[in-house]
Formats: C-alpha cells, sequence, structure tokens
C-alpha cells in the first residue's frame, strides 16, 4: 500500500489516516505536543513514519481566512501579502500563510489563509525528526477536495465553536463564512448555490458525510503553509544521481590510475557535502529556535494593545439575530474598529440588536440574494 499519511490537526484531537487493505483507516493521536512525540517514538509509529509521504491538515479552528484584492501592478503577490501581514492576519509575524490568486481586468483576487506558529511548528518538528517527508500543511477542508468533486460547486461544514461554511466551484475556494450551527443544510445550499452540501458534524438533514470522501485521494494541492525549512528539496536526489552518472562515464573514458585517482577525489567531495550538509541543517535549526524566540518575545511585548476579538466574537454570537450571518469581518487595529459585513433575513431584528454591541453604528443596507446585506460598524474602547 502506498506510504502516503495524513495527520489532522485540531484544538481538542490529533489523528492520523492512511489507505491499507481495508480502507481509509483512521488512528487517534494524543493532541499534547509532549504526548504526541512520544507516541510517535514507539517502534511501530517510527518505523510507518520513517520515509513516508505526509500531509498535514489543520482544522479550520486554526486558521483565519480572509480575501482580498491586488492591483495588477504588483510584481510580487507573496511579496506584497507578506508586507502587510500584520494587518491581513490576526497572528501577525508569526503567521504561516499560504494563497491563491485569480486574475481579472480589475486585478488580482486573492483568498489568504494563515496559522499561528506557535500552534503548529512542535508537531512539526516532532514528525520532522521522525524522518517523515512533510510535503505540505494545508487547510483541512483540502483534503476533501477530490477528483469526484473538483469540478463541481460543492460547500463543507466544519464545526466548532464558531462553525464554517466553505464553498467550492472547480476546485477553488470561493468563500469561507461563518454561520451558526442552527442553520439548515438546505439553508446553506441556497446561500452558497452549492449542488452538495458535505459535513463534518453537527449539520441537520440532507448533509453528506465529509468521511466519505476520504476513501479517494487529495485532489489538491492549493494553501501550502509548510515552512521551507521543513521540505526536503527533491533536487538533491537529482543532482546526487546527476554526479553518479557522470562518475561511471569518467570510470569508462579515463585509464585505471586516473579512474582511480578521480574516484577518490569525488569520495572526498561526497564527505565534504555531507559535512556541509550536516552544518547547514543545525544552522537551521537554530536559526528556526531564534526566529520561534523572537516571535515569542513580540508577542509577550504586544500583549495587552490587541482588541480582544475572541471576547468580541463571542458576544457576537449572543447577540447576533440567528436569521443573520457574517460573510466579512475586518479588523481595524490602528482605529480600534471592527467593520461586519452579512446577510439578514430580518433588517428590524438586527437594527433592534446594534444597541446591545456596544458603540456599533449601521453603515448601509442593500438588497442581495433576496435578502438585506448590512454593513456595522463598531468601536471597541
Amino acid at each position: 500500500m502506498s506510504k502516503a499519511i495524513d495527520i489532522f490537526l485540531k484544538t481538542t484531537a490529533t489523528t492520523m489516516g492512511r489507505h491499507t487493505q481495508d480502507g481509509y483507516q483512521i488512528q487517534a493521536l494524543p493532541a499534547d505536543s509532549k504526548a504526541f512525540a512520544k507516541t510517535l517514538a514507539e517502534p511501530k509509529t517510527e518505523e510507518l513514519l520513517a520515509g513516508a509521504d505526509v500531509d498535514i491538515y489543520l482544522a479550520e479552528d486554526l486558521l483565519f481566512f480572509t480575501k482580498i484584492s491586488l492591483p495588477l501592478q504588483t510584481p510580487d503577490i507573496k511579496k506584497a501579502i507578506a508586507l502587510q501581514l500584520d494587518m491581513l492576519s490576526p497572528y501577525g509575524e508569526e503567521s504561516l500563510f499560504a494563497f491563491a490568486a485569480s486574475r481579472h481586468k480589475e486585478g488580482y483576487s486573492v483568498t489568504l489563509y494563515c496559522c499561528r506558529q506557535s500552534q503548529t511548528m512542535p508537531f512539526l518538528e516532532i514528525l520532522f525528526e521522525t524522518g517523515a517527508h512533510l510535503t505540505g500543511l494545508y487547510p483541512e477542508s483540502q483534503r476533501y477536495l477530490t477528483r469526484a468533486n473538483q469540478k463541481l460547486s460543492w460547500s463543507l461544514w466544519s464545526p466548532g465553536r464558531f462553525g464554517k461554511i466553505t464553498h467550492f466551484n472547480k476546485g477553488k475556494v470561493i468563500s469561507r463564512d461563518l454561520c451558526t450551527p442552527q442553520v439548515a443544510a438546505d439553508q446553506i445550499k441556497e446561500r452558497t448555490n452549492s449542488v452538495d452540501l458535505y459535513a463534518l458534524a453537527g449539520v441537520e438533514a440532507d448533509a453528506a458525510p465529509a468521511a466519505s470522501l476520504l476513501d479517494q485521494p487529495a485532489a489538491s494541492r492549493a494553501y501550502n503553509m509548510l515552512p521551507a525549512s521543513f521540505r526536503r528539496p527533491d533536487y538533491m536526489k537529482k543532482a546526487l544521481l546527476a554526479l553518479a552518472a557522470a562518475n561511471l562515464i569518467l570510470l569508462f573514458l579515463l585509464g585505471g590510475g586516473k579512474a582511480l585517482a578521480l574516484y577518490q577525489e569525488v569520495q572526498v567531495l561526497d564527505q565534504q557535502i555531507e559535512d556541509t550538509r550536516m552544518e547547514a541543517e543545525q544552522a537551521r535549526q537554530l536559526k528556526a529556535d531564534i526566529n520561534k524566540l523572537q516571535s515569542q518575545m513580540e508577542a509577550y511585548q504586544s500583549m495587552g494593545s490587541n482588541i480582544d476579538l475572541i471576547a468580541f466574537m463571542d458576544r457576537l454570537s449572543q447577540e447576533l439575530p440567528a436569521t443573520a450571518y457574517l460573510e466579512q469581518l475586518r479588523l481595524d487595529q490602528p482605529n480600534r474598529t471592527i467593520t461586519l459585513q452579512g446577510y439578514t433575513d430580518d433588517l428590524p431584528e438586527l437594527t433592534a440588536k446594534i444597541p446591545d454591541l456596544g458603540a456599533a453604528t449601521l453603515k448601509s443596507t442593500m438588497q442581495r440574494r433576496n435578502m438585506t446585506y448590512f454593513h456595522l460598524e463598531v468601536n471597541i474602547p
């Protein structure tokens, strides 16, 4: 069977999945990094992971998603995102990010995923030390994108503290919305124009179990947030094969004495390459440790000055009417304001709830999809 392995990292659980002769098997792993490392050090698990291609998938609760637009004159989209990451991601410089961009006449439409380094790096380091070949760090929703549905319009419900609906169209992530668990499947289909709806858990009738898609290999390699330091470069293997082939040709062309001398020189060079590789690996580890410490120091220094976004969203989930759902939430840290945009079936009920959110102002409303699209701004003291 294939040695490809999936690792699913979630807030309260970690699992490992792989294809076997009996189908796709899922094994529970400890969610704590120390217990996780101890389990992976067991002989059977260590033997299973050694040399295997491992994809890591992060639960939606561990991710931040947003959509931005960039002008056509942008020379390097990745660099442009990195320069404004403090404004785009709530994790700031501690973010790992990946994006997908589509070119239009007006500019680039970019969908961006971010995760926090401190929540993922310990697990990546543990897996790397087992000898596993880390091939990617993706949003969990990408695991359920297969050849069978990559050309369809469909949605995936992900449970959590705040439910999330990821909408796919022809293999691309079109949107990801927050939604309360009480919303029925037929309403989700209507709002996202989806043909099919799959759910990880917690949705009412007419939603197929997403686990049924795991029997098929993942068809997407988008939004890979894996740091370059964990990627084993394939060009090294090709370079070594090319060097070996060149050595064989030279052995046939040169005389016995010259061939032997050349072979000895090649052995010396191989040893030097190996020594250099070990030094580079140590330097990489030291650099990773330094960056981790710097990120922690910056996080500690910035504590107390940021908006308590979790507390606000908790209050928002309690005060926002059940007939309303959000399409976009934008944080303006310098001005200490939060902009909310979304849809509601009952505008008077939403208007009545606005005072409960604090210093909130309804900026505008308009009709979309037979619903009222609202723009709300909340000032945080």
